[in-house]
């Protein structure tokens, strides 16, 4: 049996697009505030993805969580040196209408379900972003991502990077960590993007990967702590040329070499599972992004922050070989 859902159709963009920390009941932003919203439309799981970690034969939201208690679960024996806090529902591109394109788009959407796992008085993206009244995590669609991207676009976000993708509403056209940022930052969120580039030489040794699991282990912070004293830190989304995942934690085997542990949206199921470890010696492109929200003082930023942030930037990594 195939599970049906109901997503919200992409709302006209609010008169301030930043989030709002009250809770807009539904009925109160069709009406007003946020601007016109359509009726929603019943879309299957299977066509859709939302929802989609195929653990069997089902496909549910609560299947990922229950994986991610267990990575925690391995903290305490060493094997993952740190993690992500809170929960994180996965998405998926296997099997689906965006199979060859949308991983940048799974990867907004599991950082969202990260985000108001942790944060559910937000409301976000005109309400296809939000926690509904039943606790449940609701995150806009891939059409819903689009428009708001082209959204803010319209609004001066990102101007050059507009130029470079053009339209992407209907389209098939991939994005990556820099319109991630531009769309979370459209919605007055504090989200930053770092570069890696290789610099040492023709052959690309463990140095690439070794930087890039440092900065997982700074973002993610040392465990074990206590869960009171533990800063909240939500995943990462990690690019490179022609695909992107997202980073939920760090481990170590016994031999002393690190993973990135990844959630890749290309796959599902027991491909999911057996392919979270990724280690550092596997991260041989000459350049990667990670793009994330940045929770240190609260995720939301005032309005002179917002218009600076129209510019996407980023701090640059430049990783050599001794």
């Amino acid at each position: 049996m195939v599970d049906v859902i109901e997503i919200l159709e992409s709302p006209s963009p609010p008169a301030s697009p930043a989030a709002k920390r009250t809770r807009v009941p539904t009925a109160a932003a069709e009406a007003g505030g946020a601007g016109p919203v359509a009726a929603p439309r019943t879309y299957l799981a299977g066509l859709q993805a939302i929802a989609a970690c195929i653990d069997d034969a089902s496909s549910t939201r609560s299947a990922f969580p229950r994986a991610l208690d267990v990575v925690r679960a391995r903290v305490d024996e060493g094997s993952v040196l740190t993690a992500a806090t809170g929960e994180v529902d996965f998405f998926t591109s296997f099997g689906n209408f965006d199979k060859k394109w949308g991983c940048g788009y799974r990867n907004v959407q599991m950082l969202l379900s990260a985000l108001l796992h942790a944060e559910p008085a937000l409301v976000l993206f005109g309400g296809a972003a939000r926690v509904d009244d039943g606790g449940t995590v609701c995150v806009p669609s891939i059409k819903t991502l689009q428009q708001w991207l082209e959204f803010a676009w319209g609004g001066g976000f990102d101007v050059a990077g507009a130029a470079q993708v053009g339209a992407v509403v209907g389209t098939d056209e991939w994005v990556g960590a820099t319109e991630a940022v531009a769309l979370l930052r459209h919605q007055g969120l504090k989200a930053r993007v770092v570069d890696f580039e290789w610099k040492g030489g023709p052959r690309r040794q463990r140095q690439m990967g070794d930087a890039l699991v440092e900065f997982a282990k700074r973002h993610f912070g040392e465990v074990p702590v206590s869960p009171e004293t533990r800063q909240t830190a939500l995943p990462l989304l990690l690019q490179w040329e022609g695909h992107s995942v997202s980073v939920v934690g760090v481990a170590r085997s016994r031999g002393g070499d690190e993973s990135l542990l990844v959630l890749d949206p290309a796959l599902a199921g027991a491909y999911l599972t057996s392919r979270m470890k990724r280690p550092s010696t596997s991260f041989t492109a000459a350049a990667y992004q990670f793009a994330y929200l940045d929770v240190a003082g609260g995720v939301l930023v005032g309005d002179a922050e917002r218009e600076e942030g129209k510019v996407v930037s980023s701090e640059l990594v430049l990783v050599w070989r001794d």
